[in-house]
């Protein structure tokens, strides 16, 4: 039996998945990964990002093979659900879209 050791990014711990053969392909960890983390319906929010732990190399195929023994970290990432990304600046220091124009104001002292 081989293994895939891994842990998020938050963890300080690894945990390990456990295959046969010299390799585990990135969908296959994958899938692994939210079995064993109990994710189930909450993988439509996020996808996982793996990143191998020595070389900081990011996998991105899900045919890509992992081989055994590797020491890896899982981040999640939110799936943009296509809103506008919420801005912290006062709307005073908000620009203005281009088809707008200011008028200047005089102030009454």
């Amino acid at each position: 039996m081989s293994k895939v050791h891994y842990k998020f990014k938050s963890s300080l711990h690894y945990d390990s998945v456990t295959f046969d053969g010299q390799h585990i392909s990135l969908g296959d960890l994958k899938k692994a990964i939210v079995i064993q983390k109990k994710f189930g319906k909450t993988m439509e929010m996020f996808r996982l990002q793996i990143i191998n732990a020595q070389t900081n190399e990011e996998y991105k195929s899900d045919g890509e093979l992992i081989a055994r023994n590797t020491s890896i970290i899982v981040a999640r990432i939110p799936i943009g659900s296509g809103s506008k990304p919420k801005s912290w600046l006062p709307p005073s220091m908000m620009p203005l879209p281009s088809t707008m124009k200011v008028r200047p104001t005089l102030k009454s002292f």
